[in-house]
């Protein structure tokens, strides 16, 4: 019996010494450096000792010590030429002695599987994940690299790279981070039984990065199918993925006619970077509310470069800088923006007839952007630069914040590019830098939570769960519900609120203030996704069509992009009673504002269950 016993704990320790090696590397990296600083210390101090005991020559006590030592890390002892010191006869010595010797081969063990290893860690890495959720990354650049390192580090789950093109110095980065590199891109069943998954209870999230957007989708498509092989159900899958193209996206996404990936969040780094802008530092934070959650100042913002993180920017502001009480301007300075915005233009023409934007075709050093400058700094309350090159808009923002100091101004200063948003401190040097690869943007969990949360509350009539409500919803609609909870923080702002404790007691006229901006935004979001308002003789048009028995909203035509909603505040009464008056219902789009308004804590309660 205690041979066996003995056995079963010799293989324990064993194999626990494997998992080491296969651990994540910052933690295999200390337990390494800890066996070699152990053991060679602990090995020049016995053999030093001992040697000096069994021969009478100091210098050769020396040499063999250091050369025992060396040898200690190949797996040879020479404890048998010091077994006469006094100190080796004690049997807790010896078992010391064993042990450092364990830790210098240990080190040694964990540089060679490191080095030689490479496949049979990789496997080893993949068993140990077989439990936990799977994160699938598809590409091998810089900022795919950068986000797989965030996501081993907030401990999210097994992660494994995917590409076919991966260079060595790729696969080097991702062995070092704890991952796993495979160089299948196929996406087949066989692959994915390979890395460990199936149809059990883990979750997959593709994170579709690759610098190729046609990839992405090719990928994405090809995965899905073989997801839907093996029976997956849609609520385990997400994918994010990086692409313009939204019909892709809704051509991927599950809906209850067809099989698809549960979370979809098609982003571009444009779109990315300059909803990370209003997030980290959205515009309400630069104006003031008087008691009854209207705006006390009006939003004035000046944005430099108009390329495409510049009109991803322009939308942004829209969408989150619209108070009741607060006059929304904003000016662009670019060099020949005539030849830069004829698509923008085409597409979201009414953005320029309801707001107040205006177009300069001046370069940011010209005279002419800080003549406009002088004259609106007591105005200004916000500033972009967003030219496209790195070292231009750094040298932008220093030369209009040393001007700013001149003049005694202090106003914000942001630069926008495709990697991220740097925010300046009013000297001019850099503050803070947001990375747009990061777990806040790209995990799809939680940038849909809230989101997924107002959905279900247009849908709880249904009787279905938020999931599977979001499931059904369609891309447009998941759109809509994530701009409506990002604009939450302003909401808290306005009502002078830093948080939900369970007081949301609002008064009469902060509900009537709230529930104006929330129309405000509303309409803000729809006419940047290129929606106009609806004409009275398409109102009347499908007004009749739904007398005849068409089943179709009557004041939403989301084909034409048009709807009857983008009026004033004012006449939405008028067209309530109007549509009530042709359906027989009880229709009041004043009220569908405040009910979000009201329905705030309840939402972040919600989210942080």
């Amino acid at each position: 019996m205690e041979y066996i016993l003995s056995t079963l704990v010799t293989a324990i320790v064993f194999m626990i010494f494997i998992l080491l090696l296969a651990a994540k590397p910052k933690v295999s990296k200390a337990i390494t450096l800890g066996a070699m600083t152990f053991g060679g210390i602990f090995g020049l101090l016995i053999y030093g000792c001992g040697y000096s005991y069994v021969t009478d020559n100091f210098l050769l006590a020396i040499l063999k010590a250091v050369y025992s030592v060396c040898r200690s890390f190949v797996g040879v002892n020479d404890y048998g030429s010091i077994s006469d010191a006094p100190f080796m006869q004690a049997q807790w010595m010896q078992t010391l002695c064993t042990f450092a010797q364990i830790c210098s081969l240990y080190a040694t063990a964990s540089a060679i599987i490191t080095s030689i290893g490479t496949q049979a860690l990789k496997k080893l890495r993949l068993w140990l994940g077989r439990r936990k959720d799977l994160h699938l990354i598809y590409g091998t650049n810089a900022n795919a690299l950068g986000f797989g390192n965030q996501l081993m580090a907030n401990r999210s789950g097994a992660v494994v790279f995917v590409d076919p093109q991966a260079a060595s110095s790729a696969d080097t980065a991702v062995s070092a981070m704890g991952c796993v590199l495979q160089n299948d891109g196929s996406a087949s069943e066989k692959f994915l039984r390979r890395i460990g998954f199936g149809s059990g209870k883990r979750k997959i999230t593709l994170y579709a990065l690759n610098q190729d957007s046609n990839k992405n989708i090719q990928y994405a498509t090809r995965l899905l199918a073989s997801l839907d092989a093996l029976n997956v159900s849609p609520e385990k899958t997400n994918l994010v993925l990086m692409a313009r193209e939204e019909a892709a996206v809704s051509r991927l996404q599950s809906t209850p006619e067809k099989y698809g990936y549960g979370f979809v969040t098609a982003v571009n780094e444009p779109q990315m970077a300059a909803r990370l802008l209003t997030a980290k530092y959205p515009p309400c934070d630069v104006i003031s509310f008087d008691a009854d959650g209207k705006a006390s100042d009006d939003f004035e913002a000046l944005l430099i470069g108009f390329g495409q993180v510049g009109q991803a920017v322009l939308k942004s502001l829209v969408m989150n800088g619209q108070f009741e009480g607060s006059h929304f301007k904003l000016d662009v300075f670019a060099k020949d923006v005539d030849s830069i915005d004829g698509n923008f233009a085409s597409q979201f023409s009414t953005l320029f007839d309801e707001y107040d934007i205006h177009f300069h075709d001046s370069d940011a050093k010209s005279r002419h952007m800080y003549d406009h400058l002088k004259q609106r700094a007591q105005k200004l309350r916000y500033i972009v630069i967003s030219t496209g090159d790195r070292k231009d808009g750094h040298e932008i923002a220093e030369e209009i914040l040393s001007y700013l100091d001149r003049i005694g101004r202090s106003i914000p200063v942001y630069r926008c590019t495709r990697q991220g948003v740097t925010a300046y401190d009013p000297d001019g040097t850099v503050k803070t830098v947001h990375s747009i690869y990061s777990t806040e943007l790209l995990c799809s969990n939680t940038l849909d939570q809230k989101a997924m949360i107002f959905n279900h509350r247009y849908q709880s009539a249904s009787g279905k769960t938020a999931m599977q409500a979001w499931m059904e919803c369609d891309y447009f609609s998941r759109q809509s519900c994530r701009a409506a909870a990002d604009f939450i923080p302003a909401m808290l702002r306005a009502a002078g609120k830093t948080g939900i404790d369970g007081d949301w007691a609002l008064s009469p006229a902060q509900i009537e203030n709230l529930s104006k901006t929330e129309h405000l935004r509303w309409c803000a979001f729809h006419y940047c996704m290129g929606f106009t308002a609806m004409t009275d003789a398409e109102y009347a048009e499908r007004a009749e069509a739904y007398r005849q028995g068409k089943p179709i909203r009557i004041g939403k035509n989301t084909l034409r992009r048009t709807h009857a909603c983008l009026i004033p505040w004012e006449e939405l009464d008028a067209l309530s009673a109007k549509e009530n008056t042709i359906t027989g219902k009880c229709i009041d789009y004043k009220a569908m504002d405040t009910d979000n308004v009201m329905a705030i804590p309840q939402l972040l309660l919600s989210s942080e269950e």
